[in-house]
């Protein structure tokens, strides 16, 4: 028993070095994660208590704001929110299952947490995703599932690939999204951004 906690101790601790290698997400507050964290689970929260609200993306919005100790009055606001965002995508991460949809996997990206809640209008379309010129987010996050990078058009490609999941999805929305976030915000497969660095 002994040696299995060990063992155990072992892979999660590989496991966590291999993330903090590929993302700096900040110095760790002393509860376990970084502010940056802390905002990650914020906005995913926010996903769980506002699903079916029309106003999601603005609530997402303000947690944005509240972190960043500025409002929609400060000038260039959304350009903070861009920075932060461009800065730190790999760490919002969802780490907590969710309330309202248990059955979605988790830890999962905030983006595709989104588009398991089926909230690309209110999320995408009123907040993150709305202008590519004057808010170009960084879609490509990598996360690491089962052992391989996976980005947010992966994870759609998945999602149009597998009969089982059209029933949860919207096959429509996700082959338009798809499209919309390679020709607007420069989207790309894990595969693509690997070739890009060699």
């Amino acid at each position: 028993m002994k040696k299995l906690k060990h063992t155990l101790l072992f892979v999660f601790v590989g496991f966590t070095v291999t993330l903090t290698a590929q993302t700096d997400c900040g110095e760790d507050t002393g509860y376990g994660e970084t502010e940056v964290e802390m905002l990650g689970n914020k906005i995913c929260l926010s996903i769980d208590i506002n699903f079916g609200y029309d106003d999601a993306g603005e609530k997402i919005e303000n947690i944005f704001l509240g972190h960043l100790g500025i409002t929609r009055d400060t000038p260039n606001y959304k350009q903070q929110i861009l920075s932060l965002w461009n800065t730190y995508s790999n760490c919002f991460v969802c780490k907590s299952k969710s309330v309202t949809k248990p059955e979605i996997p988790y830890p999962t990206h905030f983006l595709k947490r989104v588009v398991d809640f089926n909230m690309e209008p209110q999320v995408f379309d009123e907040f993150l995703l709305n202008d590519p010129e004057e808010f170009p987010i960084d879609v490509n996050a990598v996360e690491l599932v089962d052992g391989k990078g996976e980005t947010l058009i992966d994870y759609l490609d998945k999602i149009i690939a597998d009969p089982s999941k059209h029933k949860d999805y919207k096959l429509t929305v996700m082959k338009e999204l798809r499209t919309y976030l390679i020709e607007d915000y420069g989207a790309k497969t894990a595969a693509e951004l690997d070739e890009e660095k060699d």
